[in-house]
């Protein structure tokens, strides 16, 4: 019973794909603007959210920027007291586009930026400030023209591989 379940749900996913993608039109032209939010899955802190937003200025070239947040509550103090370290961290960049397969954007460049600590005096001896400078490495599949899903290499201060949601507005 678990086994035909699980082909029920597949099949509606496949069914619900294909439904999107009929009505797809272009993976990446110039105009667009694509905003990603996800969240990082080989994190360096426990909790690391950001948020990408890019324009396409040709059909294979984009510009943005990126916001990112990173969290935890394994930093000890002296009194070993445990402590919540907020690092955010700003970055602009830029990539080229290749677009060639249908319903998929493949994405590389570049992007710098700036990683900051917000908390006490202590926190920001343990987590300096410091500058990013990283490459871009990613992939978008889209299911409909405004929704799709992401998934990126690249160090934004808080993680090295990032995926979520994207949204074309």
């Amino acid at each position: 019973m678990k086994k035909i379940s699980w082909l029920i749900i597949f099949f509606v996913c496949v069914g619900l794909t294909t439904s999107f993608c009929q009505r797809y039109t272009t993976p990446f032209k110039k105009g667009q603007i694509d905003l990603n939010v996800g969240v990082g899955l080989l994190p360096v802190l426990d909790f690391n959210p950001s948020i990408t937003l890019d324009v396409a200025v040709s059909d294979n070239f984009s510009i943005g920027g990126m916001a990112g947040y990173g969290g935890t509550s394994s930093y000890l103090n002296q009194n070993d007291q445990e402590q919540l370290v907020k690092d955010y961290s700003l970055a602009f960049r830029m990539a080229m586009h290749y677009t060639e397969l249908k319903y998929w954007d493949y994405y590389g460049g570049v992007m710098s930026g700036y990683k900051f600590n917000v908390g006490d005096i202590e926190q920001k001896k343990q987590h300096e400030n410091l500058f990013l400078w990283t490459c871009i490495l990613g992939t978008r599949f889209h299911f409909s023209d405004h929704l799709g899903v992401f998934g990126e290499f690249s160090y934004n201060g808080h993680s090295f591989i990032s995926a979520g949601i994207n949204f074309r507005l």
